[in-house]
């Protein structure tokens, strides 16, 4: 004999079917949450990088590109943003290569050149991870010496728009050019609530020097809020003696946010170049 299912069963059946349904959606919605969180806590800082590539030189091999090099040191410090300085290297005098997109295919960044060559200068240009959502570059003041550059980027990062910096002074062979050359980059970070400003300042960090002071009273070096390795000395790197190469960041409103680097290093080779290279991770809330 054949048993009589109650008259609700269908309903019962369907109603706890209803709430398994729901019981692993909830799980599900709970997973991706963690997962998103989990991706932001991840996503809290932004490595950048600046160097001196020394025209795709080798310093001990005379005529030898370094390019190789160059890029497995970036790769291997896996940075969100490159600054390059003496990038220049379309040109009969340094191998008539494109080393900017050479390393930008290499690594699977998108990047800038910076003034064409016809320009002669020795060459600022970016890589970056993320996309260049716009570019250009401004002519320093020079009245004694030879054009100076620095580049203007805004790069579309998951964390907004990064305006970022990068620039090469002229040395404290010429103080006014070099002065007022630090003085044009003041005044393109102070049009931005934010920036990040990279580069080779030819410039070390004493505050008897007018060039160092007058950056350091608007900008906030990295250095100097993280638990670096070293000095943070950049040049010779064979017989390291000077500071030069520097990782800034500039805010408006000062009281809207602190300023924290997660971690800051040099790096390199004195066969790579005659620079070793500045990293530092800065904390996503200071973007």
């Amino acid at each position: 004999m054949t048993a009589r299912r109650p008259e609700n069963y269908y309903q019962i059946a369907f109603m706890i079917l209803m709430l398994v349904m729901l019981f692993f959606t909830g799980m599900g919605a709970l997973v991706n949450q963690e997962l998103i969180l989990s991706d932001q806590d991840d996503s809290t800082t932004i490595k950048v990088m600046t160097y001196n590539v020394h025209q795709y030189y080798e310093t001990e091999k005379i005529g030898r590109m370094n390019l190789e090099l160059i890029r497995d040191d970036i790769k291997e410090e896996n940075p969100d943003i490159v600054g390059l300085q003496e990038s220049e290297g379309n040109r009969i005098s340094s191998s008539n290569f494109d080393g900017v997109r050479w390393l930008a295919n290499q690594l699977d960044m998108h990047s800038y050149y910076g003034p064409e060559t016809s320009a002669q200068i020795y060459g600022v240009s970016i890589l970056s991870k993320w996309e260049i959502e716009s570019a250009d570059w401004i002519k320093l003041p020079n009245e004694e010496s030879i054009e100076r550059v620095a580049i203007d980027v805004q790069i579309d990062s998951p964390f907004g728009i990064l305006n970022v910096i990068v620039t090469h002074l002229q040395t404290d062979s010429y103080r006014e050019d070099q002065l007022d050359q630090a003085q044009e980059v003041v005044n393109i970070a102070e049009k931005y609530e934010h920036a990040i400003i990279l580069g080779d300042f030819n410039t070390e960090p004493d505050p008897d020097n007018p060039i160092f002071e007058q950056l350091n009273t608007t900008f906030t070096d990295v250095w100097f809020n993280c638990e670096p390795n070293n000095e943070g000395l950049t040049v010779d790197p064979g017989n390291l003696v000077k500071r030069i190469d520097y990782i800034w960041v500039y805010e408006k409103n000062v009281d809207a946010f602190d300023i924290v680097a997660g971690s800051c290093s040099t790096g390199g080779d004195p066969r790579h170049s005659d620079h070793l290279y500045v990293v530092a991770e800065l904390m996503k809330n200071i973007i």
